[in-house]
């Protein structure tokens, strides 16, 4: 399916229309699913007694080779999740959720307007927040997805990032001013994530700029970040692209795929692996 390129939002929603199922996954271009991602998930989905309106897993940081640079298990919760997951992006990569289809129909899909106000990159986070709204969440404590972390534009683009997310946040505020603490909490986590992310890249005036803000908004936490950061460095160690590190297992299914019809019809009729 081919549209004018109108952004993330407005190709999500092109592609949700489109479907016919009962939940909906999305996976970016230059990420990666492990095997058994959808039908852990659906097996989650089976396991709760109300069905969720989403379900997560953990996921890896990988390199342009697909070697995994860092496990992220940074979601726990379950359940309703909005405090939660305004202190954190729980789900943290776009790749990694499974949605019901009702719960995307009923907040109005992914929200194009992030990109008519310069803002485009929340658009994840954003339609993480809405369902956890009116929705209890599920996870599976396994790492399923295979996030691709490249250099890319990362300065030009850190300002639209916290324009982003700031205006994702405050329409949550607005909402539910009982997250005021939480929501300060949550900028301040996502400020050391852009730290640490600029630092990874070299990008150390960047870097600087950031911690400026956690001071200015956040002075108490200002500590607690330095702390954060640090811990974050010493748990990288060993955990970069060296020879013979282990890259994101992704399955060996290109034979199938790739096989003439008549083949490809056998193989998925007979073999228990597809």
């Amino acid at each position: 399916m081919r549209q004018p390129n109108l952004g993330v939002a407005a190709a999500r929603n092109r592609g949700i229309a489109a479907t016919g199922g009962r939940y909906v996954a999305a996976i970016d271009a230059d990420d990666l699913w492990a095997p058994t991602k959808i039908e852990r998930q659906m097996e989650a989905v089976g396991s709760q007694a109300v069905p969720p309106g989403l379900v997560y897993s953990w996921f890896c940081r990988i390199n342009g080779d697909g070697v995994i640079r860092l496990h992220d298990d940074r979601g726990r919760a379950e359940g309703w999740v909005l405090d939660s997951l305004c202190r954190r992006n729980l789900v943290g990569t776009g790749s990694g959720a499974m949605i019901l289809r009702a719960a995307l129909d009923a907040i109005g899909g992914y929200d194009p307007g992030l990109r008519s106000q310069g803002a485009e990159r929340s658009e994840d986070y954003d339609i993480y927040l809405r369902s956890a709204e009116h929705y209890p969440y599920a996870l599976v404590p396994e790492f399923l997805t295979g996030h691709r972390e490249l250099g890319g534009n990362m300065s030009s683009d850190v300002d639209r990032m916290i324009r982003s997310r700031s205006l994702c946040t405050a329409a949550i505020a607005a909402r539910h001013p009982e997250l005021e603490s939480a929501l300060r909490e949550g900028r301040t986590r996502f400020l050391r994530f852009m730290i640490a992310r600029a630092g990874r890249q070299g990008r150390m005036v960047t870097a600087a700029r950031l911690f400026a803000q956690i001071v200015a908004q956040d002075a108490g936490g200002t500590a607690a970040s330095i702390g954060e950061l640090l811990r974050e460095r010493r748990g990288r160690g060993g955990r970069g692209d060296g020879i013979g590190a282990k890259r994101f297992e992704i399955g060996q299914l290109d034979a199938a795929v790739a096989a003439p019809p008549v083949a490809r019809a056998v193989l998925q009729a007979g073999s228990d692996r597809l």
